[in-house]
């Protein structure tokens, strides 16, 4: 979830708190108000986030021994510790004081998406194949000229290490928007799938001449 729809959320439930302190704890608004507020918390946050766990723990006590006044009274007082705590929540996220958090939990949902060490030490290598092809490979193997083969190459190299150049630097700029994300995530694996069976087929024919 984005930061902006992050604050929008929880600041509707903001203003749901002042309609909220005109009921007490047994209606059905105030449930339903905090069962919608703690899905909103887990969605923003994660399930295992310290925020719904403090947010759970705002004390509305349902215990005897305490008249009316008292249980309303304390009441409204859950229902302003609630309102403080998701006012700092805007704060925090707006100040980017918790938005290094909320970024992490996005990270790791689109990790999959981006490159990682191992994939760029994988290029690394591959290109290293590619630009070493015409040293390892005669101008022709059986007849067949291998000049078309190493331009492909080249260009297919330069064209993977630019994908992941950009998705390694500039996921937070670039791939700002949600489409435009998802056609670089389409992008990326075409180049995986391309540049690996094309690392086979050089594989194959690299072992092919040595045979010969």
């Amino acid at each position: 979830m984005n930061k902006k729809k992050a604050i929008k959320l929880i600041k509707e439930r903001i203003k749901e708190v002042e309609l909220l302190k005109n009921t007490s704890r047994y209606e059905k608004e105030y449930h339903f108000w905090k069962y919608k507020t703690e899905n909103t918390l887990k969605n923003i946050f994660g399930k295992d986030s310290e925020y719904l766990k403090k947010f759970g723990n705002i004390w509305t006590p349902k215990g005897v021994g305490t008249n009316n006044i008292d249980f309303q009274k304390i009441y409204i007082e859950s229902l302003d510790e609630a309102e403080a705590m998701l006012q700092a929540l805007v704060d925090g996220i707006e100040n980017d004081e918790i938005g290094k958090f909320e970024a992490k939990q996005n990270i790791q949902k689109d990790k999959k998406m981006y490159p990682n060490e191992v994939q760029i030490a994988i290029i690394a290598i591959l290109i290293m194949f590619y630009l070493a092809l015409p040293t390892i490979l005669p101008k022709e193997i059986g007849g067949f000229t291998l000049t078309l083969p190493r331009i492909a190459s080249y260009s297919l190299a330069v064209l993977w290490f630019v994908t992941v150049i950009i998705g390694a630097f500039a996921s937070d700029t670039l791939l700002a928007s949600p489409k435009i994300k998802n056609l670089y995530q389409l992008w990326f694996s075409i180049c995986n799938t391309a540049t690996l069976f094309w690392f086979i087929l050089l594989l194959a024919a690299y072992l092919s001449y040595l045979l010969l």
